[in-house]
């Protein structure tokens, strides 16, 4: 799903709102929560990676670990195929 700017802006305005009242040892924690719904509700994280980042260093770590985790989810499944393929050879 690609956002809009009144998407962004409606998104931001109730991110803003509520990460003002959660403690700051919580805030990473709430970002990291807020990027697992968009991705459960099927938002292209790609698209809008700028836009987000900029927003909140919260959300542009939650972004960062995101894209770690699975850059590292692809490298344990392609290490996985090869050894299969051995196995299979």
């Amino acid at each position: 799903m690609i956002l809009s700017d009144g998407d962004f802006e409606f998104f931001f305005s109730m991110y803003d709102a509520a990460i003002e009242v959660i403690p700051e040892k919580e805030k990473l924690q709430y970002a990291t929560d807020v990027v697992d719904v968009m991705l459960d509700h099927g938002f292209e994280l790609k698209h809008h990676v700028k836009e987000l980042s900029d927003h909140c260093e919260y959300l542009a770590q939650a972004i960062d670990a995101h894209f770690e985790q699975q850059e590292e989810d692809e490298d344990i499944f392609e290490e996985w195929n090869e050894d299969e393929i051995e196995e299979w050879d």
